[in-house]
């Protein structure tokens, strides 16, 4: 059916397909469509495939681009290595988490120094809880006994 009353219907070609793939990594399909002269609803009725195989080679070339960082390229130069790609790759791809810690102060140490402790997030808020318990919980009597 031709997109416009008049017109006679459209007929795919190699050199379209080649543009909509090219395109097809980059553009919308409304820009497509516009450069080659049909409707998007043409477009994707007659290359599916093309779109389809646009975005997978785009996220192939990015993952190994991203991969190659990770690794020091494909030699896998661990002084070429981009740590940032790395943490990124760890995170997203294989579930890594960093704990979450908090510095926190201890108090001083020899010499005056002020000393920090590296704690998780967990044993940070639960030091907190303690805190406040312990301030809220009524003197206890000398003359109790635990039991």
């Amino acid at each position: 059916m031709p997109d416009h009353p008049g017109q006679p219907p459209y007929v795919p070609n190699d050199k379209d397909r080649a543009i909509v793939e090219a395109m097809g990594r980059v553009c919308t399909h409304d820009q497509i469509a516009r450069v080659i002269g049909i409707s998007d609803v043409t477009m994707r009725k007659y290359y599916r495939r093309e779109l389809d195989i646009a975005k997978d080679k785009v996220d192939a070339a990015v993952g190994q681009t991203l991969i190659f960082q990770a690794v020091g390229g494909p030699e896998q130069n661990w002084e070429k290595a981009i740590p940032a790609s790395t943490i990124f790759y760890a995170k997203t791809r294989m579930g890594w988490k960093e704990p979450p810690t908090e510095l926190k102060h201890t108090g001083g140490g020899e010499n005056g120094e002020i000393e920090y402790k590296d704690v998780s997030a967990r044993e940070f808020i639960a030091g907190e809880i303690a805190r406040i318990v312990a301030r809220l919980r009524p003197p206890r009597d000398p003359e109790e006994t635990d039991g």
